[in-house]
């Protein structure tokens, strides 16, 4: 009975969607087609928006840039760029779009993967995924070795097939004897067959990849853990298959990353400078073997091609040294102009192919990437203790992408699904050991190095200078009631993105936000910026929202209200009181006033009159952020009020003077895009957001 709970618990979440999606993309060939229209797409593409469309109904999505969001909006940008260079534009545009997919998917990893338990999930699928390659491609191996049909059943439903591809093996089984092959029953020729359901160099790629993050997973769990035993029988198997299909670029791509997981493992054991030459050593001897079987046998024509394609990719490159001959199009140049009716021209190499197609600009921001993503995991990996079972798994997913890149010296895999993928857990194991982190710091749970206990704070989150309350909704309104309850005067503020970057400017408001009783995130930027630092606040708070409930609590305990607002703005004090008391038929509207923000005497006196002797539970004033923050603090200790808070346009939208976004727009954080298409003057506004979000992700390199 509990297998059956746990079963429909997936299914009503939608995690088995996820997992299914990512057991997809290791099968890279794997098409949908249909003949009779002419159409193919992989089959991880079709769950990809299904996957995405369950999760946000299931409320699992919570949009969030990450920390690579500027490195993979640069290289979307020159990719679009340089469909204006493009040799032919039509191909750059479709793939442009499929690399937006792939960032979906990438994203929709991050964002769904809130647990150790979820990443976990992903990483058995992506082993599953592997162990089923590669015992389908063992099969085939013996199968094809003994002259038998290899052909999997499933091959005709989909349109995508590989050539035949020389193998490893081949090269020992030539060194068999032509007597014993025959005695054995074995074929004389020994390729690869044409019929193949995944190509070899992607399948060995990514079986080399899985080899290193079960390796990191594998070390994570304690010994008696039964989870070690299956992961372990998958790495066999997987390691089985990589011997026999093993490519150049997998086998460069396995020593890269089982090189650098073996620095990280020894390297607090070991004398540095020791270690760095063993390893040193042996990635050299590796490759001196490489390259002796690479030009000593029939790999040599192979190897020469490359030097072929190199120079093609620097002709490209010669052409439009900054943007290339545009994205997508190193085959269709390279076939129409560099060699014209050859019947084929790849790179087999990423490097290459961003060179050629991009130009310098092109290799530069994938490179930013790239080192981006390998200075944040090793980073955190240096910041974690060794007892701390993340330490392990960032360093399988740290050296499953180092081993990527390797790989792609010599074939091109980037663009593929399972890179996305991999990119995709990296970024969600980085966010889930960061979280880990400090939850158990503040547990008091010391996982982490000397030097970073003092980094973890309390319920307060720093941001960019402001202290920002990490409460959710309901917390924020029991933080209020707390101030009634002590007897003390109260003041709250609801900073957002602007207010962040106007308190850099202005000491004193900088100060009068920092003194106030209780500051909740208004917008979603504050909340996508600790997100992005992997301090995440709880939600956002938005300051209209709080307005209302705190109008519904003193209802609710028969307070008083005080609407302040300016001439400036649209004075909807008393439309919005009215439409206030029709809500919540209790609340008592003490008064409302417009004042003006210089004349504190008018407001003060207004405020008194309304009182009659007894204080005001709320007084909401409206004066834009920075001058109703800055009021609040010199006026509170002279009014008859308890709480006192900061709403900016709040009465506008309770009067009805404003329209917000709906429900859906609001949960995903893109209210202020919502105000944005309605109000577009506002976008005066939106551009002053921009040293924020520099700042955001410049105070990302600092924090772990």
């Amino acid at each position: 009975m509990a297998f059956f709970t746990r079963f429909r618990q997936l299914l009503s979440n939608g995690s088995w969607l996820l997992a299914l999606l990512v057991f997809s993309t290791i099968f890279e060939r794997l098409n949908v087609f249909v003949p009779s229209m002419d159409f193919s797409l992989k089959l991880s593409l079709l769950i990809l928006p299904i996957a995405g469309l369950v999760l946000l109904l299931k409320k699992r999505l919570t949009f969030n840039p990450t920390f690579l969001f500027p490195a993979l909006a640069a290289a979307v940008l020159t990719e679009i760029l340089s469909i204006i260079f493009s040799f032919d534009r039509f191909q750059s545009l479709q793939v442009v779009v499929l690399h937006l997919l792939m960032i979906s998917l990438f994203y929709l990893i991050v964002w769904s993967v809130r647990s150790e338990r979820g990443l976990d999930r992903l990483v058995w699928a992506w082993g599953v995924g592997t162990g089923t390659v590669s015992l389908l491609g063992i099969w085939q191996f013996f199968r094809y070795a003994w002259g038998a049909d290899p052909t999997l059943f499933f091959e005709s439903w989909f349109s995508a097939k590989t050539l035949p591809v020389d193998t490893f093996i081949q090269s020992l089984y030539g060194l068999l004897s032509w007597q014993t092959r025959h005695s054995l029953g074995m074929a004389d020729h020994f390729l690869r067959p044409p019929s193949t359901f995944i190509d070899v160099s992607t399948g060995a790629s990514f079986v080399g990849i899985f080899l290193i993050l079960g390796l990191g997973w594998f070390l994570s769990w304690k010994r008696e853990d039964r989870r070690r035993v299956l992961i372990g029988a998958l790495m066999v198997i997987a390691s089985l298959y990589f011997i026999i299909t093993v490519s150049r670029s997998a086998a460069l791509g396995l020593v890269a990353g089982v090189g650098v997981f073996s620095y990280l493992y020894f390297k607090d054991r070991i004398n540095t400078k020791i270690l760095k030459s063993l390893i040193t050593t042996g990635a050299l001897a590796i490759l001196g073997a490489g390259i002796v079987f690479s030009i000593t046998t029939q790999r040599l024509g192979s190897t020469l091609n490359r030097l072929t394609y190199a120079q093609d990719a620097w002709q490209m490159f010669i052409k439009n040294p900054l943007f290339g001959v545009g994205v997508g199009n190193f085959e269709p140049y390279c076939m129409s102009i560099l060699n014209p009716g050859s019947p084929a021209c790849y790179s087999h190499s990423i490097f290459l192919t961003w060179l050629g197609e991009m130009g310098i600009l092109g290799l530069a921001v994938n490179l930013f990437l790239a080192a981006v993503l390998i200075y944040f995991l090793h980073r955190l990996f240096d910041r974690l203790g060794r007892e701390n079972v993340w330490k392990w798994r960032i360093a399988g997913l740290l050296s499953a992408y180092v081993a990527l890149l390797a790989a792609n010296l010599f074939h091109a895999h980037y663009g593929l699904d399972f890179t996305w993928v991999l990119l995709g857990l990296a970024v969600a194991g980085y966010y889930s050991a960061k979280a880990e982190y400090y939850n158990r710091a503040e547990r008091g749970q010391y996982y982490l190095t000397k030097n970073s206990k003092s980094e973890v704070q309390n319920s307060k989150l720093d941001i960019l200078g402001v202290k920002i309350d990490d409460v959710a909704m309901e917390e924020a309104v029991e933080r209020v009631k707390g101030f009634f309850k002590s007897g003390q005067k109260a003041y709250v503020v609801t900073p957002n993105s602007e207010m962040i970057i106007a308190a850099r400017k202005d000491k004193e408001f900088n100060w009068v936000l920092n003194q106030a009783d209780l500051a909740v995130p208004d917008t979603a930027g504050l909340v996508w910026a600790s997100r992005i630092w992997g301090t995440p606040l709880k939600e956002r708070v938005a300051g209209t929202d709080l307005f209302e409930r705190l109008c519904e609590e003193a209802a609710r305990r028969g307070g008083r209200v005080f609407f302040l607002e300016g001439p400036e703005g649209l004075r909807s004090g008393a439309i919005a009181a009215e439409n206030l008391k029709k809500r919540y038929p209790k609340l008592t509207v003490a008064g409302t006033a417009v004042a003006a923000y210089a004349d504190e005497k008018e407001a003060t006196a207004a405020i008194k009159s309304a009182s009659r002797g007894r204080e005001i539970d709320f007084l909401f004033v409206a004066y834009g952020h920075g001058r109703q923050e800055q009021w609040i603090a010199r006026n509170l200790p002279k009014i008859s009020v308890k709480v006192a808070v900061g709403i900016g346009g709040a009465l506008d939208f309770a009067a009805g003077a404003q329209r917000r976004a709906p429900t859906l727009i609001r949960r995903l954080g893109f209210e202020w895009l919502y105000r944005l298409v309605k109000q577009p003057w506002r976008i005066k506004r939106q551009l002053t957001l921009l040293p924020f979000i520099f700042l955001t992700f410049k105070e990302s390199f600092k924090r772990i």
